[in-house]
């Protein structure tokens, strides 16, 4: 089996047991009836090269290429599913790309350009399979159908690479938007994208909200959003992301990132999110938990279940203002930069239970609770140079009308300033 024949086959596995169980197979079984020719002559069904006759997509970065990858992945929708395979090669896209229904798009992966010695940001791209965009009219990919893969690829924004005092970066549009479920991306790399993934149930077909989506494998500096999320309404995983200074650590875009409402993860409408093993660095706010307007599809994130996760040189690291949120956090922690709190609720009726928690160098606070009927509970955490604004915030802080439980295993290092304040409930049992 040559090399081609034997990654198809793989690809093949991968789609049949991570995408379509059973249904999926027996599509892509009955394809194979009808394939297409390979090199050497080897007939394989649902593999579409995007490079080869009649689609002729070329990786230079300079010819548009999405008439021909668009063609392929239509051809692929068209059989009933398939591999749509990307070579190595940097694809600019002048317009953006649709998928409709099951297929998958499975590029070579990527390697990471890295910024120069004093972090002075570059368009580079790596060794692998990229998109070039450089419009700001589009979003690159929209997946509007279920049963959808996207892998192996990366994206490369034409960003503004002079770092002044007033740098900001293009407004550019989510890079890649689902709007329906049942859709995985994995190994995914946004160098530098304004906005990175969309993941939100169509607004305009009533019933299509979306769900039993994964994310696996996301690694970039979205400078502005990392993922946001809303009208999700069935479980969603994500796991191993990354959201780092990969395109620059330039004092003007880390400040940028920093003061302004720039955040790792945004949450609004979504039913039973699993978030583990994240990290996220230099955002005003790494995940932030918010509600769903009534005037579109209304709602807030209801028993989202996040481990191993951690937040470093960011202002906040957990941070919700929708009423009625309720989750559950373990094995986390935060690291301050010019920060108000590690942990903070400010709605009310918001529950939330954490364990394993340790919070270092906040401003503010370590935990604040604010809200009335809000419930937080948080057993053994360690807590260390909070107040460092000098102005005498405890390290837990409660509003009226809230509650705060603390377990046996609370544990203060370099006292910083009050242990506890406010004029809601505050329990311990140390």
């Amino acid at each position: 089996m040559n090399e081609q024949v034997e990654r198809v086959a793989r690809s093949r596995r991968t789609l049949v047991s991570g995408l379509g169980g059973a249904g999926l197979a027996a599509g892509l079984l009955t394809a194979s009836r009808n394939a297409e020719a390979l090199g050497g002559g080897t007939a394989i069904s649902g593999f579409f090269d995007v490079t080869k006759s009649p689609y002729n997509a070329v990786g230079d970065g300079v010819t548009d290429a999405q008439p021909g990858i668009q063609a392929a992945i239509n051809a692929a929708q068209a059989n009933g599913g398939g591999i749509v395979w990307i070579p190595p090669g940097v694809y600019k896209l002048a317009s953006g790309l649709i998928i409709t229904s099951q297929v998958i798009v499975e590029g070579a992966g990527w390697t990471t350009p890295q910024p120069d010695n004093v972090g002075s940001p570059n368009n580079n791209t790596g060794n692998g399979t990229w998109f070039s965009i450089s419009s700001t009219a589009f979003t690159p990919i929209r997946i509007k159908g279920f049963g959808v893969g996207l892998r192996d690829v990366a994206f490369i924004h034409q960003q503004a690479t002079s770092t002044g005092s007033g740098w900001t970066p293009v407004d550019y549009p989510f890079t890649i938007e689902i709007n329906y479920g049942d859709t995985a991306l994995q190994n995914i790399f946004l160098r530098n994208a304004t906005r990175g993934i969309l993941i939100r149930g169509s607004q305009t077909e009533p019933g299509n909200s979306a769900g039993r989506i994964t994310l696996k494998h996301i690694w970039g500096q979205a400078i502005i959003t990392g993922v946001q999320v809303d009208n999700v309404l069935d479980a969603m995983k994500i796991d191993d992301v990354h959201f780092w200074p990969f395109w620059s650590y330039s004092p003007a875009v880390l400040a940028y990132q920093l003061a302004n409402a720039c955040c790792g993860f945004i949450f609004k409408r979504c039913d039973n999110p699993h978030l583990s093993n994240i990290l996220i660095s230099s955002y005003n706010i790494g995940f932030y938990f918010s509600s769903s307007p009534a005037s579109t599809i209304g709602g807030i994130t209801s028993r989202f279940l996040m481990s191993n996760c951690g937040v470093d040189e960011s202002a906040r690291g957990i941070y919700i203002d929708g009423a009625g949120t309720s989750g559950q956090v373990s094995n986390y922690y935060f690291v301050g930069s010019n920060a108000y709190d590690g942990i903070e609720v400010n709605a009310a009726n918001v529950i939330l239970q954490c364990s394993n928690i340790r919070c270092s160098v906040s401003q503010n606070n370590a935990v604040r609770v604010y809200g009335a009927g809000s419930v937080v509970t948080v057993e053994n955490i360690i807590v260390e140079f909070w107040n460092q604004s000098g102005i005498g915030f405890p390290a837990f802080e409660v509003g009226p009308s809230a509650n705060l439980y603390l377990g046996h295993s609370t544990v203060y290092l370099t006292n910083s300033g009050p242990l506890t304040g406010g004029a809601g409930t505050l329990v311990s049992d140390n």
